[in-house]
This record gives C-alpha cells, structure tokens and sequence, in this order.
C-alpha cells in the first residue's frame, strides 16, 4: 500500500507547453488526496502558468530549489514527482533527504536517487504527454489512465491575469481568436515560420 505524504513537489522545468501538460497531475492528487499539499518546481518564466493552476499551492523556483532550503506551504518537502527528469534536482531531493523521491526506471541517476521507481517510456508509448505524466502517479496507487476529454477538465486554470493592455487590445469579442505557437525550442520537428506565415496570410 503506498504511503501518501502531506506534500508532494511536482518537478517540471522546461518549458510552458509541458508545464501546461503536468497541471493535470495537481488536479489528480487534490481529488484523491484532498488535504495534501503541493508546490509545483519550475523555471521562473511559467510562474505565471502555474499560479494560475488552482490545484497547486506553491510556486517553487528551480534555483532557489538548487541553492536554497526550500519549503511547501511552510512545510518541509515529503515527496517529489520527476515528471521532468534533471540529474541535478533529483541529486538535490536525495541530499535535502525528502523521504519519497519518485522517478522513472530508464534513467540511470534515478537508481541512485530516488526510492520509488516506475517503469515508463515516453518513446514507445501510444499516449498523449498529459496521460503519460499522469502514469507516475502509480507510486501512490493510482494506477488507472485518464482519457483525454478526462483531462481536459483537469487544467484548473482559473486565476488567470488580466492580459496587459497591449496584448488585450489585439483580442475581438466579436471574432474567433486563433493564437499560433511557431516554435518548439528545438524539442520538437518544427514547421517552419515560411509555413505559419503562409498560413495566416491564408
């Protein structure tokens, strides 16, 4: 029977789109774990993202999670989710001694650094980002896979900020709004931008 902490530190420090992906991991673990606590590891750029998430308590910088002691909601950290596997972060939970550390099996340091692993393979699976985050929480006993219409309702993004002046005066509430995201920064095959720019012209 998996042991369930009082907090728990979801680690994902790339980039927005991905953090976007694990929110629904927060969401998960507030319905089936409703008084634990959770901070959400990031860089300081998708702040803004996860604050607006209603499901995580906690905004904690990745470089203040390096260099400093950290703590969820006043608490001392009981667990951490490698969502986004970083060797240094996974070091670092291991020396802070969080009790529960949870990785995946394919990578190597997660041997030395953590104590619970879960068998998962990105490159060989069928299932979207959002499902394959949400496969972690085997550790704790959830074992079941979410649908994608599932997930859909699991963002919980309702603190959302005014958008600054600049950027509201280019949305019409009279017409469809389309918001296209050109680049990938590397980790993805890209379009190109001679593509986008022949389709907005379209």
């Amino acid at each position: 029977m998996a042991i369930i902490p009082g907090n728990i530190l979801i680690s994902r420090t790339d980039s927005i789109g991905d953090v976007l992906l694990t929110l629904p991991v927060a969401a998960v673990l507030k319905k089936r774990f409703p008084g634990i606590r959770i901070g959400f590891l990031g860089k300081a750029y998708t702040r803004p993202v996860i604050e607006a998430c209603t499901y995580v308590d906690a905004f904690i910088d990745v470089e203040e999670f390096l260099n400093k002691n950290i703590t969820i909601c006043g608490g001392t950290p009981q667990a951490i989710l490698h969502v986004f596997p970083v060797p240094a972060i996974a070091r670092r939970a291991k020396k802070l001694g969080i009790s529960l550390r949870i990785g995946t099996t394919n990578r190597l340091y997660h041997w030395t650094t953590c104590n619970k692993l879960v068998r998962l393979s990105r490159k060989n699976s069928d299932l979207h980002e959002s499902q394959l985050n949400l496969e972690l929480l085997e550790a704790l006993g959830i074992k079941e896979t979410f649908t994608l219409e599932e997930i859909g309702r699991l963002y919980g993004l309702n603190r959302l900020q005014p958008l600054p002046g600049r950027f509201a005066e280019l949305i019409k509430k009279d017409k469809y709004n389309l918001l296209l995201h050109p680049k990938s920064q590397g980790s993805a095959r890209e379009w190109g931008l001679p593509n986008f720019i022949a389709l907005i012209r379209s």
